[in-house]
C-alpha cells in the first residue's frame, strides 16, 4: 500500500486529501488511541508498541496535519507574531521539522537549520499527548518526552500556541463516519436475511416430516391426528409440484 500512495490520493475526512497508506495509519491509530480509553475505563493494561505508534504518528498524525491549512494546527488568537523553529525526532523513526510562522505551522521532513529547540520523543507518549489523552509532566518525568536547545524557553510558548483542536473535529468526523457504517451493515444484514426468508421459505414437506418424527407413535399405539394430518399435508404439497 505504501509503494502505491506516492503519487495518488483518495479523499478523507473534513475534505482531506491523503494517500492510501495514510489513510490506513489513521485507522490504526483509532484504534490505539479508543482501545486506549477503553483499557483506561476498564482498568485493564493497554501496551502500545512502539513501532505501531511510529506508523500512527509518522504515517497519520503528521500527515494530517500537514494536509491541513497551515493556519489550523495553530491558535490565532495565542500566536501572534510567535515565530519558532523545532526539530521532532521520534525515537525509532526519523526527524521532522517544525516551523511557526506569524500563525502558522508548516511541516518539513528531516532536520532544519537554525533550530530553537530539540525535542526526542517516543511515539506513543507524543501519540497520547497529541491527541490530548495525556499530559506533559509524567513523559517528561519518565524520559518518553526531553527537550534542549538554544531557546527551549520557546516550547513552553508553542504549547500554547498549537491547537490540537483540528485532530480532535477530524477525530469525531471518523466516529460519525464509523457510526454511520455501522449502522449501513446493519440495515444490510437485515435486508439479506429478509431476501433469504422469501427466496428460500422452508418446505411444507420439510416442516412436516419435522413434525412426523416429533410426534412418531409407538407401534402398537394409533397415529395421533396431528401426525396424520402433517403426513397428508406432505403428500399434497409434494403432488402439487
Amino acid at each position: 500500500m505504501a509503494s502505491r500512495s506516492r503519487s495518488a490520493t483518495v479523499d478523507w475526512l473534513q475534505g482531506v486529501r491523503l494517500p492510501p497508506s495514510a489513510v490506513a495509519c489513521h485507522l490504526l491509530e483509532e484504534c490505539l488511541i479508543h482501545g486506549h480509553d477503553i483499557a483506561r475505563v476498564t482498568r485493564q493494561p493497554w501496551p502500545v508498541r512502539r513501532h505501531h505508534a511510529l506508523l500512527a504518528v509518522e504515517g497519520a498524525v503528521l500527515p494530517l496535519i500537514a494536509a491541513l491549512p497551515l493556519t489550523a494546527f495553530v491558535n490565532q488568537e495565542k500566536a501572534g507574531s510567535f515565530r519558532a523553529r523545532f526539530e521532532l525526532r521520534l525515537r525509532g523513526g526519523g526527524s521532522t521539522s517544525m516551523i511557526f510562522d506569524d500563525g502558522s505551522l508548516t511541516l518539513g521532513a528531516g532536520r532544519a537549520r537554525d533550530v530553537d529547540a530539540y525535542i526526542s520523543a517516543d511515539p506513543a507518549a507524543l501519540m497520547l499527548v497529541f491527541i490530548g489523552r495525556q499530559g506533559l509532566g509524567k513523559p517528561l518525568l519518565g524520559g518518553t518526552l526531553a527537550a534542549w536547545g538554544r531557546r527551549p524557553w520557546k516550547l513552553a510558548r508553542m504549547l500554547t500556541v498549537i491547537n490540537p483542536r483540528s485532530l480532535f473535529d477530524i477525530a469525531g468526523s471518523f466516529s460519525t463516519f464509523a457510526a454511520r457504517l455501522r449502522r449501513d451493515e446493519q440495515s444490510a444484514r437485515a435486508d439479506a436475511g429478509r431476501e433469504r426468508r422469501l427466496l428460500h421459505p422452508p418446505s411444507v414437506a420439510a416442516v412436516c416430516r419435522i413434525v412426523v418424527v416429533r410426534d412418531t407413535p409407538a407401534q402398537d399405539d394409533p397415529a395421533p391426528p396431528s401426525t396424520c394430518a402433517c403426513r397428508a399435508s406432505a403428500e399434497e404439497a409434494q403432488a402439487h409440484r
